[in-house]
């Protein structure tokens, strides 16, 4: 059948949205994966996006970081594809900045160390009551009004 890596998918769109984003003076960013569950592997591209996160069963974090620029930032940009293999008991963490760049009433930033601790401590609850918890705890660190400055998203998979 018909299949385009997700680094030929980035490109491609890319390539689209280029000239409309530069008027705009704007770009996007982007993760984009492909999972073969048979296989074990997770193949994703990274288009300047804050880095997806493994949590692994075993404890050990891997940060899938950018494998290209962000989507309008280039006209003839490039991105590479890259792989992870996936085990029973991990978790794949999607998230946009809005739930790591709050700030708490301290001055400091939620950050990425805090949202990785209440998954850890919700690993083994169902997945809505994981993300009901991490989006409750950035309310209670940084006060509703600051945590809705920036849209806020998250998605967890466990495998």
């Amino acid at each position: 059948g018909f299949h385009k890596s997700t680094a030929e998918l980035t490109r491609a769109l890319n390539e689209i949205l280029y000239a409309d984003l530069e008027e705009a003076e704007s770009f996007l960013t982007l993760f984009m994966c492909s999972i073969d569950r048979k296989k074990g592997v997770v193949e994703y591209t990274n288009a300047g996006h804050n880095p997806a996160l493994f949590i692994r069963a075993s404890g050990e974090i891997e940060m899938l970081q950018p494998t290209g620029a962000a989507i309008g930032f280039l006209a003839e940009a490039s991105y590479l594809k890259k792989s992870s293999k996936i085990e029973e008991g991990d978790l794949l963490v999607l998230y946009t900045d809005g739930l790591t760049e709050p700030q708490a009433n301290d001055g400091k930033y939620y950050g990425l160390e805090r949202m990785i601790e209440v998954i850890r401590q919700t690993a083994n609850k169902p997945i809505e009551m994981m993300l009901d918890e991490l989006y409750n705890d950035v309310e209670n660190r940084c006060g509703e009004i600051e945590a809705f400055k920036d849209d806020r998203t998250c998605v967890i998979l466990r495998f």
